[in-house]
């Protein structure tokens, strides 16, 4: 067989993608796989070492280069011509090719569909945890009294659908006349509704993190300060408060909402209902027309936003086939042998988002360029439309099909929902970035947890617009102590560990102890590696973006800017550096020093009710 030989030294992967047909027969043809391995070339053949059971292989050299080329469900014939593109091949080499796939289906290194359906079966756990009632709504407000009350009057409205009798107001606000109009607000929903909610200001909350330390016996200094944060970083707390609901709904499940959320539900088009498994989320977005307001532009869904989360959030990937548009190939069809092997390790759905209309809530427009070429086209069509619409902040975005999938694509904005049931870590109480570190977090305790992207979006009010200015397209994507310390986390994923979270736990405890004990020097030339890398992976992506559009003259500048931006240095002199060096440090040092005091807590409170909880601090 006429092969490349120039097979890459050392060890093969593989990636994503999707198919599925039926070969000239007429009859639906099996699809087939790659499973889960390791290759590492030895002389003129691969040692090919499945990581799901079953003997280490010798495969010629091609074959075993043929066999990371198979990473994702298709037909023998399918896999044949994507090798023959794949590499360049005459086509009088298709026979030879699909002989070779055969071996490999004989060796038992391709695996059917039916195999693949199997396994994601076997991974449910003997013992799962049980499937108890939401625990709590939290909701999230800061100096915003105006739109906790507008949210408190939706929730009232649909008070026959609530889908827990908890409700708890996580109030960071520090003005003492926007904390008593929040306190007075919830009192008047509270009689207008005979329904308790509990109003936690950063006082209460500093008492109760006090208490529960003092009935866990664990440091109440130590506490405090893993879920309070650095008391002189003037960031805001966006973290602390999501800290505290992690301990208030310890073993059990809970969303949280921001106060700016609307909860009218809306479509992005008009996709049939459909799931997917995929390890590489993809989303659809569209701007709206700055002249209308969002709802009337996107159609309206009867669905209940706060219930489809619950119904999802906690399941096990084998147990959606009841929702409407589950068909079994669509499903398998994103799936790929690294997502199936993670799938070995009890895999759940852990974490929930849906998408968002309006603000887009994020810290920088860089990700406007990196759009795919099909969602970016309005921005060209004159220089009057793009600047209405790139530095209008205003997006409809969400993924066009319920995805299931990796946790690298949660956001926190709007509706979130959080299965606690099993210990979860805190995460960085300052500044932005809180959602990236819980979500690197879970995926370390839990490397089959799963993120489920719901296909509808809530809308996103700001009671103050905000429009993007000339300034932000100069500063690029956004780099903080939790981008750092959330790819750090990522990287000790990949590490060989103990199943055990708790265990786990001490071992990211101490790697957070390593971090803040190097020298800021030698911290800091890593942060330079970090932000070179993060970078250029934007940069690549702008490229792309820009090679597919072939932007105007007129546009040709903001996409140099960025790609300038994202290709260089020259913002971050040594001071900044050192100054984010620190922050890193002591965001470190506050994990490390924390996480012992953290997981007595959790377990602590993984014994109370949430009530009894709350009522133990007046």
């Amino acid at each position: 067989m006429n092969l490349p030989s120039n097979l890459p030294g050392g060890e093969f992967s593989f990636s994503i993608g999707m198919s599925g047909t039926s070969e000239r027969s007429g009859k639906p043809a099996k699809r087939y796989i790659a499973q889960p391995f390791e290759a590492h070339v030895a002389g003129k053949d691969a040692l090919v070492m499945p990581l799901q059971g079953g003997p280490t292989t010798k495969v010629p050299l091609n074959q075993g280069r043929l066999l990371s080329l198979c990473d994702r469900l298709r037909t023998l014939d399918q896999h044949c011509r994507e090798a023959i593109r794949s590499w360049s091949l005459p086509a009088n080499q298709a026979s030879a090719v699909r002989q070779n796939l055969e071996r490999l289906v004989d060796l038992g290194l391709l695996i059917d569909q039916a195999t693949v359906a199997s396994r994601i079966t076997a991974s449910r756990p003997g013992s799962a945890p049980a499937a108890d009632p939401l625990n709590a709504l939290c909701i999230r407000t800061c100096e915003r009294p105006g739109q906790l009350e507008n949210l408190l009057a939706q929730l009232a409205r649909r008070a026959d659908r609530q889908v827990t009798d908890m409700l708890i107001v996580l109030d960071d606000s520090r003005n003492p006349d926007n904390i008593e109009e929040n306190a007075a607000i919830i009192d008047r929903t509270c009689s207008g509704t005979m329904r308790t909610i509990h109003h936690l200001t950063r006082k209460r909350r500093r008492a109760l993190t006090e208490y529960i330390a003092r009935a866990a016996g664990c440091s109440r200094d130590e506490l405090v300060s893993i879920i309070e944060g650095d008391p002189d970083d003037n960031m805001p707390s966006y973290g602390a408060g999501l800290n505290l609901a992690l301990l208030l709904n310890a073993g059990r499940r809970f969303l949280m909402i921001d106060d700016d959320t609307d909860l009218g539900v809306h479509a992005i088009g008009g996709e049939a209902p459909a799931i997917r498994l995929c390890e590489n989320q993809a989303f659809r977005s569209l701007f709206p027309d700055p002249r209308k307001s969002e709802p009337e532009q996107f159609p309206s869904l009867n669905v209940d936003p706060l219930q489809s989360h619950t119904e999802i959030l906690g399941r096990h990937p084998d147990d959606l086939g009841h929702l409407p548009g589950f068909e079994p190939d669509r499903f398998l069809g994103h799936v790929s042998p690294q997502m199936l092997q993670e799938l070995s390790f009890t895999p759940r759905i852990r974490l929930t988002s849906n998408g968002t209309l309006g603000d887009v809530g994020t810290g920088s427009m860089a990700w406007l360029f990196v759009l795919p070429a099909s969602d970016f086209k309005p921005l060209v069509a004159s220089p009057e439309s793009y600047r209405q619409l790139a530095y209008g902040r205003r997006m409809a975005r969400c993924a066009p099909q319920l995805q299931i999938g990796s946790l690298q694509a949660f956001m926190t904005t709007t509706v979130s929902g959080i299965d606690n049931r099993e210990l979860l870590l805190p995460t960085v109480a300052r500044g932005r970035g809180e959602d990236m570190v819980l979500a690197a977090s879970i995926r370390f305790l839990y490397p089959g947890a799963l993120l489920a992207s719901l296909p509808w979006m809530l809308g996103h009010r700001l009671d103050q617009p905000r429009r993007w200015e000339e300034a932000d397209l100069a500063k690029g994507i956004t780099i903080n102590p939790a981008t750092y310390l959330a790819e750090k986390i990522r990287a000790l994923s990949e590490s060989e560990l103990a199943t055990d979270p708790f265990t786990r736990s001490r071992f990211l405890g101490a790697s957070m102890a390593n971090l803040a004990a190097m020298t800021p020097e030698a911290l800091g030339m890593d942060l330079c590696r970090h932000i070179v890398k993060y970078r250029l992976g934007m940069a690549g992506m702008i490229a792309e973006t820009m090679q597919a559009i072939n932007p105007p003259a007129w546009l040709q500048s903001d996409f140099e800017t960025l790609l300038y931006r994202h290709s260089s240095l020259d913002d971050w002199d040594p001071d900044r550096v050192d100054t984010m060096a620190r922050a890193i440090q002591r965001q470190a040092a506050l994990l490390a020093n924390g996480m012992e005091a953290w997981c007595k807590a959790w377990q602590w409170c993984a014994n109370k009710t949430g009530p009894d909880l709350l009522e133990l601090v007046n």
